[in-house]
């Protein structure tokens, strides 16, 4: 499997993380909309798709920090879409959107990779409140990472190297820590 990591730019405001770039996909205009009315004027750039039949296109061409995902949606619905995106290894964080707010459903999410789970209809204020958390929980994840992999980086200048191998193994330990840190993502 290979994995995809989205590229993305943080801004520190406090003990806050703010992603640049939010994707919703639903196929409701006025669902779209509302949504755009509540993130746009907190600061994030926030991009609508009316359906997941190119979803993985999409993602990969705009690296979105985080996807809003309607369930129910002609062609394509979220589910497949959700199980699609984790089967190419996209571990951007999924906050599922329905009105279909029963438990067997939520747990289908879960099972598929879905980060949260919001039921409709929703309070704007509630939904930008989930998607920061978890933008701030999937951003201190990879930063937890990104600084665990520090040593190994500045390592490399100065290490011995035979045969193409670092000598002191260090080159084993990161590798398990890349491990660790795709495992954390796939699982925020």
């Amino acid at each position: 499997m290979k994995l995809f990591i989205t590229q993305m730019t943080i801004s520190c405001s406090g003990d806050s993380f703010l992603a640049e770039r939010i994707l919703i996909v639903d196929d409701d205009i006025h669902v779209r909309e509302l949504i755009d009315i509540g993130l746009s004027p907190m600061g994030y750039e926030v991009l609508q798709l009316d359906s997941a039949v190119d979803l993985i296109q999409q993602v990969k061409n705009t690296l979105p920090d985080v996807i809003l995902l309607d369930f129910q949606m002609p062609e394509k619905d979220g589910l497949t879409a959700l199980r699609e995106l984790r089967a190419k290894g996209i571990v951007i964080p999924v906050i599922v959107l329905t009105g279909t707010a029963d438990q067997n459903t939520a747990v289908q999410f879960f099972r598929s990779g879905a980060t949260d789970f919001v039921p409709k209809p929703f309070d704007n204020d509630y939904l930008v409140i989930v998607a920061q958390r978890v933008i701030a929980h999937h951003s201190r994840n990879l930063i937890e990472k990104i600084t665990e992999m520090i040593p190994y980086m500045t390592h490399l200048e100065s290490c011995n190297w035979e045969q193409g191998k670092c000598t002191c193994k260090l080159g084993e330990v990161s590798l398990n820590a890349l491990q660790m840190a795709s495992e954390a993502m796939l699982n925020p």
